[in-house]
């Protein structure tokens, strides 16, 4: 498209020149021998151009060729910025960081048979949705965005000899062998609105809320024996500072990139199969990073790549609650001293107006 419009546009070109160069020789050709030859080149031109031409100044005179409206229309490259409205759905997928090494299965000679780090770094999908408005007189406006992402990742079978069991304060051995797995869960949703003052046309500070929920279930089970699950559930809630930039932009390609950081409080719960729900808050953090490409296919449509990068603060995650529990005195505290990072892309269609 970008090909044929510059061809076109040559083309266009060269016919006005030459429509001109032409004129203009004619009246050169008829102008009086004592006079400058080149004033209807240098001084603009007369107000007669060609003999019997009456037309005024700025209107069309004959000879002259205008292109169609069509043509020109064709020749305009589509904005990069949507006018008012901004809209984006699509799919995340993050990875989180990998699981601390934590027992959850020890074996008879004091050594562990499954631990919460064999999970690895798991990777998880799902919905991005974005909404931003821009003021008419493009100095203010305000943008709301939600996702959710999901992981799940299973280790075992394995076989667990006599005399292993699950590595729990207070909770007997086995006595027969086993065969043991463990599965690990985890929901990530995250809200936020933000108002936004431009600094200019590229450039918006953000100032808004952020809400961010994230909940584990790590469950342990042993084949033939018992089941066992521990369950974790943060709640974040703070405000939030935030920038956001376009950094290059030709045509209908731009690239952007922003920065948010709220502080606010953790609210954490924690519960397990055998013991009883406990709860905490600690002051937190939350980090996000963005970097995107936006291409418009249209006036009203087009699609957005982007690499996000997301640090949590202050969590209660599952398998760090089990050096905190006792069964055996009935000790459950909820402990809230892990950091999360995620990173990951997404892929979202845009619809501006």
């Amino acid at each position: 498209m970008h090909a044929r419009s510059g061809r076109q546009k040559l083309i266009l070109a060269g016919v006005l020149v030459l429509a001109h160069l032409l004129l203009a020789g004619r009246a050169v050709a008829q102008e009086p021998a004592s006079g400058s030859g080149l004033r209807p080149l240098l001084a603009g031109p007369p107000e007669t151009i060609v003999p019997g031409d009456t037309a005024p100044l700025g209107e069309p005179r004959p000879g002259f060729v205008e292109a169609p409206a069509e043509a020109m229309a064709a020749l305009e490259v589509e904005p990069v910025n949507f006018s008012n409205w901004e809209a984006r759905v699509g799919a995340l997928i993050l990875t989180r960081s990998s699981l601390s090494a934590q027992p959850l299965v020890y074996g008879p000679g004091g050594g562990h048979e499954i631990d919460a780090s064999d999970f690895g770094s798991p990777t998880g999908g799902g919905i991005d949705v974005y909404v931003k408005r821009a003021a008419p007189d493009k100095k203010l406006g305000y943008d709301w965005r939600f996702f959710a992402t999901a992981w799940m990742e299973n280790v075992g079978p394995f076989a667990t000899p006599a005399g292993s069991g699950l590595a729990v304060a207070g909770v007997g051995s086995n006595t027969f062998p086993h065969n043991a797995s463990a599965s690990f869960e985890a929901f990530l949703d995250n809200y936020e609105f933000n108002l936004r003052r431009y600094l200019s046309p590229n450039t918006a500070l953000q100032f808004g809320i952020r809400l961010v929920s994230y909940d584990e279930n790590l469950h342990v089970d042993f084949q033939n024996a018992y089941k066992t699950w521990f369950w974790t559930s943060n709640l974040f809630i703070g405000p939030q500072l935030g920038v956001e930039s376009v950094l290059w932009s030709r045509g209908r390609l731009q690239f952007t990139a922003g920065a948010k950081a709220a502080g606010g409080v953790n609210f954490a719960q924690s519960d397990v199969s055998f013991g009883r729900r406990t709860d905490d808050s600690a002051a937190a953090f939350v980090g996000d990073i963005n970097i995107g490409a936006d291409y418009r296919f249209s006036k009203h449509w087009g699609l957005r790549v982007g690499y996000q990068m997301l640090w949590l603060t202050s969590l209660a995650t599952a398998a760090e609650q089990l050096p905190h529990m006792n069964y055996s005195t009935d000790t459950f505290q909820t402990h809230t001293g892990e950091s999360i990072f995620f990173q990951g892309m997404h892929i979202m269609l845009e619809a501006g107006w």
